[in-house]
């Protein structure tokens, strides 16, 4: 009878190991179990930007956002710059942040004003192309560099120079606008996207529904409000 030796690695479940089928096996499972790591920590790495700039500037999202980034992975389900369909984020164009300050909070959940980007660590589409290696900023031309950069690793991003100049040149950061800013910046969005009546009545009565004394979300690991740093990753 042959004897059964389960694997040794603790970190993986004891299923039994046995000749070359085994090994296949456990290699495999090797390989989906990282690729779930680096996919919670993509995730991670995001939702903890996200609440950070929440607790920074002392906004929450609408309630409605989770129905709206829902029903919008399931219509685009993969990444404009390539083929990934795993390690997603439903991208506003023009931040959430920006457009409630700004007077169009109805633009945080416009399907106009999504596009579907990978968060995978060798690519970082939705971070590089997205927002230009800073979560708290935006592409002005992100459809413009998803046709220019499509199918392209980080590395490759990072490296290219029109990718480091538009970078340089990224829009200011919300608390950095002055209101003639913040006007020239609605005005834009009015040109647009002309508001949908249906989703401003929406995203008032969601926003409406928030209570007045319910606090900012906390950034996760962290008792204090995050500064700049942890809404930009160092990737």
């Amino acid at each position: 009878m042959q004897i059964l030796r389960c694997a040794q690695d603790d970190s993986l479940p004891g299923f039994f190991n046995y000749g070359r089928a085994g090994r296949k096996i456990s290699e495999r499972f090797r390989e989906n179990h990282f690729k779930r790591q680096e996919a919670s920590m993509a995730i991670n790495k995001h939702q903890a930007a996200d609440a950070s700039i929440q607790a920074k500037l002392k906004l929450q999202r609408s309630p409605k956002w989770p129905e709206v980034e829902r029903a919008f992975r399931t219509k685009n389900p993969n990444c404009l710059a390539c083929t990934e369909n795993q390690q997603l984020n439903v991208h506003h164009m023009y931040p959430f942040h920006y457009v409630v300050l700004c007077g169009r909070p109805d633009l945080e959940l416009d399907p106009r004003n999504l596009i579907t980007l990978c968060t995978r660590e060798d690519e970082e589409h939705h971070l590089l192309l997205g927002h230009l290696d800073d979560f708290e900023s935006y592409n002005p031309q992100v459809e413009t560099f998803i046709q220019t950069y499509k199918d392209r690793p980080a590395s490759q991003i990072k490296g290219d120079a029109a990718w480091q100049t538009a970078r340089g040149g990224k829009p200011k950061h919300v608390e950095l606008m002055s209101p003639e800013d913040k006007e020239q910046f609605k005005a834009m969005l009015d040109g647009k996207f002309p508001a949908d009546p249906a989703i401003v009545k929406e995203a008032e009565e969601a926003r409406q529904s928030l209570s007045k004394t319910s606090a900012p979300p906390e950034v996760p690991g962290s008792s204090a409000v995050a500064g700049p740093l942890a809404a930009k990753s160092s990737a």
